[in-house]
């Protein structure tokens, strides 16, 4: 099937192409190397990835629990050694996401532990540059609109991370025992709790009646392929995809379980649900 774009389409493909070359350039001007793509249509460019500045000598101090960058002093520092480590294992990059959680995590990190003054003095510039191109950065999207429910999408997965360690721990007499504690965790939930009502609403809208299909299952798991959740409208487009993964699947995992088409509902305060042979 071929694709006749409009001349307007095309330009509109190759200013958003130059915006997220430009913004890689812009980057690259201040030290930083990263890895762009495009943006929605009208919206900047995002940063998907970035390369931590971090030489030889400075991985091997990050890994040591003595190091000098990162000390081992409570879950939050491990919590930031296994993200920096798993950067490590992908040639240094870390995603954009994985390196909010990290500035997160260092943020809420206890003064009275072990400082993360020198280990910040590196992470930090980088995250200021790139946030604003972070997909659920405030800072990208200054429309932001409470009753549109992609807007709160965005709002939530950029909050939910907000919940670390700190956020839900006993009682800490250095910074006003419990009652600091309970008031941590309602600030938490309460800049979540808005974009979970919106979203709920909208579902409900959306789906106000469940809706019946068939799933392939695996040991009472639902399988999840390439396309999403193995959930399919009918039984004859279930049985096609079954059949294809049987045909792509080796059988010689001793705990291989032969997958099976079962009928299911999905509703909103259910979620999905295996139905009774017959039921369908």
């Amino acid at each position: 099937m071929s694709w006749d774009r409009t001349p307007e389409e095309i330009q509109e493909s190759e200013a958003r192409h130059q915006a997220a070359e430009d913004l890689r350039l812009q980057l690259l001007q201040k030290g930083i190397v990263a890895s762009t793509m495009l943006g929605f249509p009208g919206k900047d460019p995002d940063v998907m990835s970035v390369e931590l500045p971090f030489d030889d000598h400075q991985w091997v101090d990050i890994i040591r629990e003595d190091g000098e960058l990162l000390q081992h002093c409570c879950d939050t520092t491990r919590q930031i050694r296994g993200e920096l480590i798993e950067a490590l294992m992908k040639e240094g990059y870390i995603s954009s996401y994985d390196l909010r959680k990290v500035v997160l995590l260092m943020q809420s990190h206890d003064e009275n532990h072990e400082p993360l003054e020198a280990l910040s003095a590196v992470i930090m510039p980088i995250w200021e540059a790139i946030e604003p191109y972070t997909r659920g950065s405030e800072v990208r999207n200054p429309d932001f609109n409470e009753h549109h429910v992609e807007d709160q999408m965005w709002h939530l997965n950029r909050n939910l991370t907000d919940f670390t360690f700190h956020s839900f721990m006993g009682d800490n007499e250095y910074t006003g025992g419990k009652e600091r504690d309970k008031m941590c965790q309602l600030f938490c939930m309460a800049k979540i709790l808005p974009s979970i009502k919106t979203i709920y609403e909208k579902a409900h809208d959306l789906f106000p009646e469940p809706i019946k299909g068939f799933g392939i299952y695996s040991n009472d798991e639902l399988l999840e392929f390439m396309i999403g959740p193995a959930v399919f409208p009918t039984r004859e487009i279930a049985d096609t995809l079954l059949k294809a993964y049987k045909k792509n699947h080796k059988r010689d995992d001793e705990e291989f379980y032969e997958p099976v088409i079962k009928p299911v509902q999905i509703s909103i305060h259910k979620g999905i649900e295996i139905l009774e042979d017959g039921a369908e």
